[in-house]
């Protein structure tokens, strides 16, 4: 199964289509049923309105708080808020294995209007992919840590 996550991944998007994240879980829980420690995936699609910008951001490990909060500045700069003045807003999924902390603290303080959610994924070692993303405009694939 977590051999086969960037087949599996891609073939969830050609039956979904659409913008998709894909990520790997020991437990999902969705659709009435729970599954606890056992491989599993969740997916995350949707439509998103036409002048909506994506971007997907990998921070690898051993990476300092201040390096992070510098490429999370630089990867979505002053250019990522609308005509409107309107703040990005951020889905972050973080393995066990990741600073998620220092991720989302560098996050509030670069966009400290912006709304920040996200998840756990569940990679099976430290340095094995987890999320797959897959834009409607095309592309996209299996995100490496």
């Amino acid at each position: 199964f977590y051999s086969d996550f960037g087949e599996i991944a891609a073939d969830a998007h050609s039956r979904l289509g659409g913008n998709l994240v894909v990520v790997l879980a020991a437990g999902v829980i969705g659709g009435g049923k729970e599954v606890e420690t056992a491989p599993g995936i969740s997916l995350l699609t949707g439509p998103l309105p036409i002048d909506t910008r994506v971007s997907a951001l990998v921070l690898g490990r051993g990476v300092s708080t201040k390096s992070k909060t510098t490429i999370i500045e630089g990867a979505f700069d002053s250019s990522t808020s609308d005509t409107d003045g309107n703040q990005p807003s951020f889905l972050v999924w973080a393995d066990p294995y990741s600073a998620v902390e220092d991720v989302v603290v560098g996050l509030d303080e670069a966009f400290p209007l912006s709304l920040t959610t996200g998840a756990l994924s569940c990679p099976i070692g430290p340095n094995e992919p987890s999320l797959a993303w897959f834009p409607a405009t095309g592309g996209g694939g299996v995100l490496e840590p």
